[in-house]
């Protein structure tokens, strides 16, 4: 037994001798490299009950490291819409600027006598041309 404890001592200052290495171990610990053979169950026989210290501290960077990766992809998702977006509003407005030209190239062409006024009379006599009507349909 007191062998037992001078190995698990002397692994628990092999494994945490200093910050870095707390650090680098724990990382370990994280990572699932043989903590619980080369870390865990010597630092229990040492210390009794930080097992359930390395279990909850594996729980825990666990639950941290799937929330970052999650909040990873839902911000490249949220920026892909986001473009997206900006793509279907300048689509949106290059087809109006389309249709706005059309549209006043098709009111000169009904405006018969050149005042660059459409009358009424006018507008009544374009009805009546099929390729006007097709025109009109057309527009969105």
């Amino acid at each position: 037994e007191a062998s037992a404890e001078k190995a698990a001592a002397k692994m628990v200052k092999k494994y945490f001798p200093s910050l870095e290495m707390t650090m680098f171990t724990l990382f370990q610990v994280m990572t699932g490299d043989s903590w619980a053979e080369a870390i865990a169950r010597p630092t229990d026989v040492n210390q009794p009950g930080t097992f359930y210290l390395f279990v909850c501290y594996v729980l825990v960077a666990s639950f941290v490291l799937l929330n970052l990766v999650t909040a990873v992809i839902v911000d490249n998702a949220l920026a892909v819409s986001k473009e997206d977006e900006e793509n279907q509003l300048k689509e949106k407005r290059d087809k109006d600027k389309a249709n706005f030209a059309k549209l006043s190239g098709l009111f000169q062409q009904l405006d018969a006598d050149g005042s660059g006024e459409l009358s009424m009379e006018e507008l009544d006599d374009s009805f009546q041309d099929p390729e006007i009507k097709d025109k009109f349909a057309l527009l969105d």
